[in-house]
């Protein structure tokens, strides 16, 4: 709502402002009516140069009113799906679409957009994108499988790991898992994964050995 060469008139102003006499100044140029057509275009073309946008309502303003629909409709452009299992993963107040879906596989959350009405909520918004982009670091998918777990080597910080050693299970391999053969690291392992950043990397090498 921020364009102020929104081509607009007071009659066809859909004012977001508690109030609406302030939309239009003296000078006739508006202040706060939506933008949406321009919004979700701008989003789209973004989308077209494969370009995701991650849309975030901040405010409690738009939880309500014109807000949500502008929102959902920009978060369906920017090609970023929340994914999910249940309804508890999309937040208060939206859902989980499963239609469709079969064994592990996510559906998709009804609202497209993130929605954080205090800080701890955007906090809470954060973490889900960081997750979504970056991924779970202790899983590693693979497009193939290997006979056996014999067949699999993994050096974590240049040092050879066992699947497992002394009881203690570092990593397991699901050749059956959804959508793709998974290996995934536990305890220690993983914590030690985790723990990596841009100045002390953890650097994971994995090789998968087919049988000829």
């Amino acid at each position: 709502n921020c364009n102020e060469n929104h081509p607009v008139t007071p009659e066809t102003c859909q004012c977001v402002l508690a109030d609406p006499s302030l939309c239009f100044t003296g000078s006739g140029i508006p202040t706060g009516c939506l933008d949406d057509v321009n919004s979700i275009s701008a989003v789209t073309e973004l989308a077209g140069v494969n370009v995701s946008t991650i849309v975030v309502g901040m405010g409690s303003e738009t939880g309500e009113g014109l807000g949500p629909e502008t929102l959902d409709a920009m978060g369906a452009a920017g090609g970023f799906v929340r994914s999910c299992q249940s309804d508890a993963d999309c937040g208060s107040g939206d859902s989980c679409d499963l239609t469709g879906v079969t064994g592990n596989e996510d559906g998709v959350c009804e609202r497209r957009f993130f929605q954080a009405s205090d800080g701890a909520a955007l906090t809470a918004a954060l973490d889900q994108i960081a997750n979504a982009i970056i991924g779970d670091p202790c899983k590693l998918q693979f497009e193939t499988a290997p006979e056996s777990n014999e067949l699999i080597f993994v050096k974590v910080n240049d040092q050879i790991v066992e699947s497992e050693a002394n009881g203690t299970v570092n990593w397991t391999f699901d050749p059956d898992a959804s959508p793709k053969p998974t290996l995934t690291f536990h305890g220690e392992i993983c914590e030690t994964i985790e723990s990596s950043t841009k100045d002390n990397p953890v650097p994971v090498k994995v090789s998968l050995v087919q049988a000829p």
